[in-house]
């Protein structure tokens, strides 16, 4: 797009907002569809020229634009793969109490199994 159409839509934007505006009942929020498309005009348009011309108070323009663009960045990551550490038979220390199991790595990672028998938490976990 040309620059002369993104002041036009910035118009547009602002025409909107107006409307918006007149129509609101007190205490409303803006809806987020004209945050949506602010912050889509801040790709191309510098964002206190879009705050003002919206009549938003640059701060708080500015942090809502930096929470849209994290948590778009958030949304667009790949999901990280589990990581399974695996523990080898008898290389963990076992204490035991009368309602749960600790099993301590040598690296001192904790497993803590609630049980109401310790001894066959300790047979099923040594057989699995």
């Amino acid at each position: 797009m040309h620059i002369s159409s993104h002041f036009e839509q910035l118009s547009l934007l602002e025409a909107k907002f107006s409307n918006w505006r007149k129509k609101k009942r007190s205490g409303e929020q803006i809806p987020i569809r004209l945050w949506s498309e602010a912050f889509d005009l801040c790709n191309h348009i510098k964002y206190c020229k879009v705050a003002g011309r919206l009549g938003i108070g640059h701060g708080d323009f500015k942090k809502r634009l930096m929470l849209h663009k994290s948590s778009h960045a958030l949304l667009n990551q790949k999901p990280e793969q589990p990581v399974f550490q695996e523990v080898a038979p008898f290389a963990f220390e076992a204490l035991f109490s009368s309602q749960s199991v600790e099993l301590i790595s040598p690296t001192g990672h904790i497993l803590r199994l609630p049980a109401v028998n310790p001894l066959e938490a300790i047979e099923v976990f040594l057989k699995s």
